[in-house]
């Protein structure tokens, strides 16, 4: 017996649309990605560019929701994610989870994977330790490759950077404009954009004058008064934006949704 075909197939159930909050399109109900922890829902391409920015930025991807403070796990995006952002979201969430105290980079150039010494701690051989990635040999307490006709004391002595090295590398950062991490020590360059810094580490500080970024004594760094103006001013536009918006959309219903998000904004 053959299924009987519907009297009235002009009637068929239309997909449920919803409204992507980023990019205002509607979409079908069934392709809208929700976020696990605080359910709020965008479409899959802006949530794909979201992602990837936010890797590129060296950061965990969180909801693009304003002012939400839930994070994305990576289990829920795998179907967003390629290979290589797996990988790198893998190595942040590694970056953020291990104290600054027990990091140890892999000293070959191409390499530098991230390793701890707890990892490392369970190898026996005196410093000798092997990279997890790139197999090279390297020594754990002086974080060279490995020195094996020399011991520690002795690499140290002949390897030891000269004074002349140090107010080179010095002064050739102050040439360039260079700033050098209070926490970590790593050298900075800044080509352009807002004088606001993060470090690999994680610290936060003005590259303009190399103070904390948050501390009580920046505050009256002219830059950080600067970013403040800034803010504000991009504060002052939204609400203009969404007055106009606001008075575009009384005559138009379908419109007035987009409104009562902004709007929480």
């Amino acid at each position: 017996i053959k299924p009987r075909r519907s009297l009235y197939p002009h009637q068929a159930k239309e997909a449920k649309k919803e409204t992507c909050v980023i990019c205002f399109d509607d979409i079908d109900s069934d392709v809208m990605f929700s976020v696990d922890k605080c359910s709020h829902r965008f479409c899959f391409e802006c949530m794909k560019h979201h992602i990837e920015v936010k890797l590129l930025e060296g950061t965990i991807p969180n909801c693009p929701q304003h002012r939400c403070k839930s994070q994305l796990s990576i289990d829920s995006c795998s179907k967003l994610l390629t290979l290589k952002q797996s990988l790198a979201w893998k190595q942040r969430i590694k970056e953020d989870s291990t104290p600054f105290t027990e990091k140890v980079y892999c000293p070959y150039p191409r390499c530098s994977y991230l390793m701890s010494k707890t990892e490392l701690s369970t190898c026996s051989d005196a410093g000798l330790r092997t990279c997890f990635k790139c197999s090279g040999s390297f020594c754990v307490h002086c974080k060279v490759p490995w020195h094996s006709k020399l011991s520690c004391t002795a690499f140290k002595k002949w390897h030891r950077p000269r004074n002349d090295d140090a107010e080179f590398i010095k002064s050739l950062a102050k040439f360039n404009g260079w700033r050098q991490c209070a926490k970590c020590q790593h050298m900075i360059e800044h080509s352009s954009g807002c004088a606001r810094v993060k470090c690999r580490c994680g610290y936060v500080f003005c590259y303009n004058c190399g103070v904390e970024w948050y501390s009580s004594i920046h505050k009256d760094c002219i830059h950080f008064r600067e970013h403040n103006l800034a803010m504000s001013s991009v504060v002052i536009m939204c609400g203009v934006l969404l007055l106009i918006f606001f008075i575009a959309s009384i005559s138009s219903p379908k419109k007035m949704k987009y409104f009562s998000f902004l709007s929480n904004v």
